[in-house]
């Protein structure tokens, strides 16, 4: 039984495609080449992409520090620090507000520009030593001179000790 050509040319180099009726490529060289060069082409947006989330998601882990479930910031020191607010892995609506998610945060921007952050999982035992660096710019118990001053702007504030 001898194998038909198809009537379509081989979308690489043009040669006659020989086999089965859903055959696209005329030879695996060509498949290769053909999926390898649009890897290629796509390969500098997606890095593009990944190191904006991957710069948003050491920011928001170095702000959470070891333990962190919770933290506070107002935008303006993310802005500072390089926070991009257009990248994130996914976003919905929750309670009226737009829930942001960056892998494994959570974070949701008020009306007052504060962010609040939450932490899906505890990252100390996956990246022992990450946090270092970022205890010096963050020590533990910091907020934000923004948060402080929204929170003095409330009726019936008062300072923490």
């Amino acid at each position: 039984m001898t194998k038909k050509p198809h009537l379509q040319p081989c979308p690489q180099c043009g040669g006659q495609v020989i086999g089965r009726s859903d055959k696209i490529f005329c030879e695996v060289k060509c498949k290769n080449h053909h999926h390898k060069q649009s890897r290629i082409q796509n390969k500098p947006m997606t890095r593009f992409t990944n190191n904006r989330l991957l710069r948003n998601l050491t920011i928001l882990q170095g702000l959470m520090g070891k333990a962190g479930k919770k933290v506070k910031i107002h935008k303006s020191e993310l802005h500072k620090r390089g926070f991009n607010f257009g990248a994130c892995t996914s976003a919905k609506k929750v309670n009226g507000e737009i829930e942001y998610e960056l892998y494994h945060m959570r974070y949701v921007i008020g009306r007052d520009g504060v962010l609040t952050v939450i932490q899906m999982t505890h990252l100390d035992k996956y990246m022992p030593g990450f946090f270092k660096g970022w205890e010096q710019e963050f020590p533990e118990g910091y907020t934000s001179p923004k948060v402080e001053e929204n929170r003095a702007k409330k009726p019936g504030f008062k300072k923490r000790e």
